[in-house]
């Protein structure tokens, strides 16, 4: 898991460690979680809405990124910087609402095979 530019492993103590500074949203569907992100407002000069989204497919990455967008507004940020599986990168690449020279970091993780 990712978090404030940190890599976490996926346990109880890392939810436990996440949760200091930031709120978790759930999106449920027959009773499974779908969607799920976390964040929180950074003070970077200004207030900036900092999310990390896990899904299962496009749908609920859109789902939670909207969302991520109006909690933005509601917390009176400036800015907004989120997380997400690369594979949606293309998605929000055409977005013409979003400048090309805001796309400027990359994070590269290697997976950890866990038995």
């Amino acid at each position: 898991m990712i978090h404030d530019w940190k890599a976490f492993d996926l346990s109880f103590e890392a939810l436990q460690n996440i949760q200091k500074d930031s709120k978790f949203y759930v999106s449920m569907k027959d009773n499974e979680i779908i969607s799920l992100s976390f964040a929180y407002p950074r003070r970077r000069p200004d207030l900036m809405w900092t999310f990390t989204i896990y899904a299962d497919g496009l749908e609920s990455v859109l789902s939670q990124f909207a969302y991520n967008l109006i909690l933005s507004e509601r917390n009176n940020c400036t800015a907004v910087m989120g997380t997400y599986d690369a594979k949606y990168e293309a998605v929000f690449q055409k977005s013409k609402w979003i400048p090309k020279n805001r796309w400027i970091t990359r994070l590269l993780l290697l997976e950890r095979k866990m038995q």
